[in-house]
């Protein structure tokens, strides 16, 4: 496709030259013109021929690159079976420690059900269970609670389908 695009190209070069009488052998500047106009068809030729290897690597080196998580589809399920996790929220003053409250339990989940071997928690609720106090053992206030959750397990579903 590439040589047919050049060739054309450069028949359409020589078909203008012809048509303003500069085509012809007897015309004065002919070969240095026919020359010229060669040359800069090869430098085309060079630097279209580069761009299309250049993109043709490229095109490779993407379709090479397959990250595990977009090679398969992870189906992940819950288990039955609930569990229950201390959980801390801290922070500078009793709101900002109620704020961190949830993510706290959330990451204290997560933690617990990786350790017996899950893939992560599911399902998270949380309550605190004391008022907030200070922890002059870490210079914060606290709130003090429990993450209710169930831990979930993942399976590889199979390959993405284009």
């Amino acid at each position: 496709m590439l040589i047919l695009y050049t060739q054309l190209l450069e028949s359409a070069y020589l078909f203008i030259l012809w048509a303003e009488g500069k085509g012809n052998a007897e015309s004065p500047g002919w070969e240095e013109t026919h020359a010229r106009l060669r040359k800069e068809l090869q430098m085309n030729r060079n630097v279209r021929f580069g761009m299309l290897a250049a993109a043709a690597l490229l095109v490779a080196a993407a379709m090479g690159i397959n990250p595990p998580s977009a090679s398969a589809i992870q189906c992940c399920y819950c288990d039955s079976q609930s569990y229950q996790t201390p959980c801390w929220g801290k922070g500078v003053d009793c709101p900002s420690a109620q704020a961190n409250f949830p993510s706290a339990c959330v990451t204290a989940a997560r933690q617990y059900c990786l350790s017996i071997g899950y893939d992560g928690a599911c399902n998270i609720s949380s309550q605190i269970t004391s008022s907030c106090w200070y922890d002059s053992g870490i210079g914060m206030w606290v709130y003090d609670g429990l993450a209710t959750h169930q831990c979930k397990w993942c399976d590889d579903c199979g390959p993405i389908l284009p």
